[in-house]
C-alpha cells in the first residue's frame, strides 16, 4: 500500500514528480537489510503501477515535458535535450547556486523568525514554525540521530530532502518545500 500511495502522490503536485521517487527510495533503503528482495519488489511494483498512466500520457503529449521545464525555468528545453539539461544543471555555476539555496532552506531565521522573503507568503514577523518548536526539533533530531532506528533514519532523510524542489528550481521560496512540515512535527514530537 505505501508504494501505491507514493505512486499516486505523483499526481498531487508538480513537486511530487521529484519528491515521490525520493520518498520511494527512502522507503526502500530500510528494506535492504532484509534477506529477501520480495518486499522491495512489492513496494517498487506498487509505486510503478500508477506511473504507467503518467508514462502513457507523456507519450501522447510529448510537448508537455518541454512546457513544464520551460515554465519553471529548470533549463532551456527549447534548445537543450534532457541529457544536455542535466549537464546544464550539473555545471559548476548551477551546482553552486543550488547549494546556496539548499543551505538557505535550513536557515533558522527563516524557520523561526522571519519566514519567507515574500510579503505575499509571509508576514515577516514569524517564521514557518513558532519558536517553541526549535528546542523540541533539536532534541528530536539528536534523539533520532543517536538511535538510528529505520523509522528515525527515514524521518531524518525526509527532513534533509524536503528542500529538493526548491533546490531544483533554484528559487528560495518556502512554499516550494512545505513537505518539511510533517518531518519537523514528528521529529519535534520525539
Amino acid at each position: 500500500p505505501a508504494g501505491s500511495v507514493l505512486g499516486c502522490g505523483i499526481y498531487t503536485y508538480l513537486a511530487s514528480l521529484v519528491m515521490m521517487p525520493v520518498y520511494w527510495l527512502i522507503s526502500v533503503v530500510p528494506l535492504l537489510s532484509r534477506r529477501s528482495i520480495i518486499p522491495i519488489a512489492v513496494v517498487t511494483a506498487a509505486f510503478a503501477l500508477p506511473l504507467t498512466l503518467l508514462a502513457a500520457w507523456h507519450l501522447t503529449h510529448p510537448d508537455r515535458y518541454r512546457d513544464i521545464v520551460n515554465a519553471y525555468r529548470i533549463y532551456d528545453a527549447d534548445n537543450l535535450n534532457p541529457l544536455q539539461g542535466v549537464r546544464d544543471l550539473s555545471s559548476y555555476f548551477s551546482l553552486g547556486e543550488r547549494t546556496a539555496v539548499y543551505w538557505q532552506a535550513f536557515n533558522p531565521g527563516r524557520w523561526f523568525f522571519t519566514g519567507d522573503s515574500s510579503l505575499v507568503k509571509s508576514t515577516r514577523l514569524v517564521g514557518l514554525f513558532l519558536m517553541p518548536v526549535a528546542p523540541l526539533l533539536l532534541s528530536g533530531i539528536v534523539t533520532a540521530a543517536r538511535s538510528r532506528t529505520p523509522m528515525h533514519v527515514v524521518l531524518l532523510a525526509g527532513l534533509l530532502t524536503a528542500p529538493l524542489p526548491e533546490v531544483l528550481l533554484a528559487q528560495p521560496e518556502i512554499g516550494r518545500w512545505l513537505v518539511v512540515v510533517p518531518f519537523v512535527v514528528i521529529l519535534a514530537a520525539i
